[in-house]
């Protein structure tokens, strides 16, 4: 229920519907507004009497009559320029400012010429030169008089037609009296000479004077201007004007007062459909957030800036549809009043739903132009500076070409500004000398370029050599020290390379040979089980040879199945998938009990076996099984291949952080191999491969022992083999 409430109340028709009652609230304000003029009315007293608007239709009356019986006077009282305005003054200070600054120059002029004149002691030209001043003054001075008297004639024929526009509105005034007596001269009214012109006055509905009195049934009266010097001025409406401004008063109260409410009618109606436009705004049937169209990307402060700029334009337009057609053709005024409330009310409509969203979603600051520059300017400076530094942290060659080129850029920019500067000296030596300047500056920087090119050269060309596969080639930096740095580690990455393709190579062999003693080692023992089953086949299970036949077969099946285990485990081991249990054990006690479990091998391979181990107990992190397995791989490599009758060495050594396990005999075969080779699989000491050893004994012991943290060392000396077995205490 709440979920079809929701999309219901943010419905495209309920929001369309809020949009025509913002637009019939606007155009029912701006109707309202129209009648703005008679607002004044509408809020005042009751009463037209007392009312502002009575004030100010007989106080205009009575600031005409005013100013001309005390101001103006007569068109003679004009004219003698005793009404000047305030600005002649001024502007007659003005004008005898700037001709003493002229007179001044003038003198200051002349004054070198006749001290000149007087130095040859030619009195005529001192006379000429002082006649010549003396008249420019005088014009100067005359030049200055017309300009004054021009302007007081213009204020003059201002006021004489301010003077005439009040005579006409004083002969054509309509229900207004007026009376203006001065002690120097003959009443101004419109009423003829009274005797008592006060009595009169007081007799009709409202008027205006110098004093506070009563009007006739209980109409309130008005304060004028007290006049001194027995001067009186009274200004008084007529019973039929009074009354027709009263209803006219009254009409136009009526009407602003509907105006009024009319435009809070309006502006109520408009409220409701904008609150609701704004609680809805953003907001979708069946969706979370708030959602912006296209135009919502607009930035807010442009926005208000279209909008106002619109606005301003529209109340300029009505207002001159105001004074222009309103009267006349007042159908049109209205369609095209109406036309422009509704675009400018759906224009501001979507400039404060576009607020409104962004106002929801947190984003209002940063979605206005104002904000954006700065930011943009802020982000824009942050990365420039990030940028300069992670260059300039990035080595010295960045620092130095960084540098170089401002170095480059200051020098240049001197100097031209020299060149520049010599020029409009019109200094040809100095011109010359700052495009010297110039071109050494750049025959600089085209030789250091020139120097950096060829450096950069031969390196690309040795790296083409190398990659070719000259690997022995060096590469120099032409004393350049970034591009000595650059060549050195491109030959020590030729050095790298040679060496991985060295060894890529040495894999390869080591691989061949691997495939080929495999090949050999197992071919050895299922060579001879087939032959001696093609014995048996023939000669039968009856014949005397049957016995040792089987037994061959015996030996080379169990040799056939030793291969294949050892080469399982040599292939486990080198790949690391045996599971390793490290834990603290004695490497003495194994040591001892593995020797004792192999005590028949021992005896019976007449071997002399010198065992040193130490009294306290040696611990070593390791994994028991694997470690007894390289111990066994070890024994058995000597049963193997030593010396018959010779003596074999076996210590325990243990120092502060690790323990030694060497074991040590004389080779029965001539060792003329590398260490390396011989922890290879299939490598042996006899190369003839005639023993029983598969060559994976060593390589299997290296392998356990790295899989336990260990190193797996050894050692030849003529035909003495040393191998050790080192692992962490």
């Amino acid at each position: 229920m709440d979920i079809r409430l929701r999309n219901i109340k943010y419905a495209s028709g309920i929001k369309l519907l809020a949009v025509i009652i913002c637009i019939l609230g606007m155009l029912l304000m701006s109707f309202g507004l129209l009648e703005a003029p008679h607002f004044e009315n509408a809020i005042g007293k009751d009463q037209y009497l007392g009312s502002s608007a009575n004030t100010k239709s007989l106080g205009e009356f009575y600031k005409i009559a005013y100013e001309m019986a005390f101001v103006f006077k007569s068109e003679d009282n004009i004219k003698s320029a005793n009404l000047l305005s305030d600005i002649i003054p001024e502007y007659k200070r003005r004008l005898s400012e700037n001709m003493n600054h002229s007179i001044a120059s003038i003198n200051d002029q002349y004054l070198q010429w006749i001290n000149v004149a007087k130095e040859s002691e030619n009195d005529k030209e001192i006379a000429r030169l002082e006649d010549e001043r003396d008249k420019l003054i005088q014009d100067q001075q005359l030049q200055m008089n017309k300009e004054l008297e021009q302007m007081i004639q213009n204020d003059i024929q201002n006021q004489l037609a301010q003077f005439y526009s009040y005579i006409d509105e004083l002969e054509n005034a309509d229900g207004v009296y007026y009376y203006a007596l001065t002690p120097d001269k003959a009443p101004l009214t419109n009423i003829g000479v009274q005797s008592d012109a006060e009595a009169f006055f007081k007799g009709l509905p409202v008027y205006m004077t110098g004093e506070r009195q009563e009007a006739k049934n209980h109409i309130s009266s008005y304060s004028g201007y007290t006049l001194s010097g027995g001067a009186k001025l009274y200004t008084v409406m007529t019973e039929e004007r009074f009354l027709r401004e009263q209803q006219a008063y009254n009409d136009n109260k009526a009407i602003g007062l509907n105006g009024i409410y009319q435009s809070l009618a309006g502006l109520v109606i408009y409220l409701i459909g904008l609150f609701y436009l704004l609680y809805s705004a953003g907001r979708r049937p069946g969706m979370e957030g708030v959602h912006l169209l296209t135009f919502d990307r607009l930035y807010l402060d442009i926005g208000l800036v279209v909008v106002i700029g619109i606005a301003a334009l529209y109340f300029s337009l009505l207002h001159e549809m105001w004074y222009n057609i309103y009267e006349t053709e007042p159908g049109v005024f209205y369609t095209i009043g109406a036309l422009m409330v509704i675009s400018g009310t759906i224009l501001s409509l979507v400039y404060l739903t576009m607020a409104a969203k962004r106002i929801k979603r947190r984003e209002f600051i940063r979605s206005n132009l104002i904000y954006a520059i700065p930011a943009f300017l802020f982000r824009y400076v942050k990365r420039l500076c990030h940028l300069i530094k992670s260059h300039l942290n990035a080595g010295p060659l960045n620092v130095r070409t960084a540098l170089l080129f401002i170095s480059y850029a200051s020098a240049t920019t001197i100097s031209v500004i020299i060149t520049i500067g010599f020029a409009i000296s019109q200094s040809g030596f100095g011109v010359l000398f700052g495009i010297l300047l110039v071109l050494a500056i750049n025959i600089a920087a085209f030789i250091f370029i020139l120097k950096r090119a060829k450096a950069l050269s031969d390196i690309t060309k040795g790296v083409q050599r190398i990659r070719t596969g000259d690997f022995s080639n060096r590469i120099t930096g032409n004393g350049d020290e970034e591009m000595s740095i650059l060549a050195e580690n491109i030959n020590h990455m030729a050095d790298g390379l040679k060496e991985a393709v060295e060894s890529e190579v040495k894999a390869e062999r080591l691989k061949a040979e691997l495939v080929t003693n495999v090949s050999h080692d197992l071919k050895t023992p299922l060579t001879s089980i087939i032959t001696y089953i093609d014995l048996l086949k023939t000669e039968g299970f009856q014949s005397e040879n049957a016995a040792r036949y089987v037994e061959i077969l015996e030996k080379k099946s169990n040799r056939l199945k030793t291969l294949t285990e050892d080469l399982f485990e040599a292939a486990k081991a080198a790949s690391g998938s045996i599971a390793v249990n490290l834990e603290q054990l004695d490497a003495g006690a194994l040591l001892s009990q593995g020797m004792g479990e192999l005590s028949d091998r021992i005896n019976a391979s007449g071997l002399d076996f010198k065992v040193s181990i130490p009294e306290e107990k040696v611990l070593v992190k390791a994994d028991g099984r694997l470690l007894w397995r390289v111990v066994e791989n070890l024994l058995s490599n000597i049963f193997k291949y030593a010396l018959a009758g010779s003596r074999v060495y076996i210590d325990i050594i243990n120092d502060s952080s690790r323990a030694h396990l060497v074991f040590k005999n004389i080779s029965e075969y001539e060792l003329n191999i590398s260490p390396d080779e011989l922890t290879e699989r299939f490598k042996r000491g006899d190369q003839s491969r005639n023993s029983e050893g598969s060559g994976l004994g060593l390589s299997i012991a290296k392998s356990l022992t790295e899989l336990q943290g260990g190193i797996f060392r050894i050692n030849i000396d003529g035909d003495l083999f040393k191998a050790t077995v080192t692992l962490s205490t």
